[in-house]
């Protein structure tokens, strides 16, 4: 009798435990935290990933190794990245797939010392450019309007162009250009010049993996861009801006970022924007239109080798 009895009550643990458990994914934001990626930290603190099952692990990067490093070396699962980079990536052969877009539009800025009629008051200029990437963009823009500039590579652009050591700078809209506007530095409409207006318009964040991953994994990356999507549309909500900033500047603080408040909610205000698209709504796609368009743009400006299909780089998971 006691045999019989025992059975039950040892299977019993496990088959609870298996009902519990949740699967574990590994994700990497492409920056240190800040609140451009407050929809993942929110989907997180608030359990929307544990109640599509999942133990999201949130591991930004490091100085020494990026997020797509870190995910060729099977240090995480899921990246964020900015569509012109991830197509870098998969031109140079990290066989990378989107299977969630969450910007709509694109930040980009050049930021004049002087101000300009137009664009073409650049030629001839200095324009300060990131060293780590993310000038691609920028390049296909200056060489679009017929242009002639040098680009001097910076680090970081705001000591550079409060100097006068550049004529302009590429900046982010919801970073380093607030902070220069911050800094006391007086700015015009006609110093700045958006990639968004000049016809330029091309999506940025969105998530990515391997294709290996999501062949294997469909239908866990389904439930996070769900749970992620949650997360976004949590924070739209204005009654919840107030716990979403408290959240963000516990991490700036842990991790020492130089950053405040305000900067931050600034950041995550620009950040909701970019993700709405003419109807006000998010769309969290990446449309095949703004896709082809940046493969155009990379092509014609030698930063592609190879076209990349649409339906190789985008996947849906319905």
């Amino acid at each position: 009798m006691k045999r019989f009895l025992l059975i039950p009550l040892l299977f019993l643990p496990l088959c609870c435990f298996g009902q519990q458990r949740l699967q574990k994914v590994r994700v990497t934001p492409q920056w240190t935290p800040q609140s451009q990626f407050a929809g993942i930290y929110m989907a997180k603190e608030k359990g929307f990933y544990e109640e599509a099952g999942l133990d999201v692990e949130i591991i930004h990067p490091s100085a020494s190794i990026s997020s797509v490093n870190m995910l060729k070396n099977g240090d995480t699962d899921i990246i964020t990245s900015q569509l012109i980079e991830a197509m870098l990536y998969k031109d140079s052969g990290v066989d990378l797939v989107n299977f969630l877009q969450t910007s709509e539009h694109n930040s980009l800025i050049i930021l004049s010392r002087e101000p300009y009629d137009d664009i073409h008051g650049l030629n001839h200029k200095k324009i300060g450019r990131w060293s780590a990437g993310f000038a691609e963009l920028g390049m296909a823009l200056i060489n679009g309007y017929g242009l002639d500039v040098e680009w001097i590579p910076f680090y970081s652009n705001i000591a550079l162009y409060i100097s006068g050591a550049i004529d302009a700078t590429l900046c982010m809209g919801y970073n380093e250009f607030f902070q220069l506007k911050m800094s006391g530095t007086t700015i015009t409409d006609k110093q700045v010049f958006k990639f968004k207006d000049l016809g330029y318009d091309v999506p940025e964040d969105g998530f990515y993996t391997l294709s290996g991953y999501y062949e294997t994994n469909k239908e866990l990356l389904k439930r996070f861009a769900e749970a992620t999507k949650k997360g976004w549309d949590w924070i739209r909500n204005p009654e919840n801006e107030k716990e979403t900033m408290d959240y963000v500047m516990s991490l700036i603080d842990k991790y020492h970022i130089p950053s405040n408040r305000v900067n931050q909610t600034f950041m995550l205000e620009e950040i909701l924007r970019l993700q709405q698209n003419d109807k006000g709504e998010a769309p969290y796609y990446l449309s095949k239109e703004r896709f082809d368009f940046a493969v155009r743009l990379m092509m014609d400006n030698n930063f592609l080798l190879n076209s990349i299909s649409y339906e190789d780089f985008v996947k849906t998971l319905n």
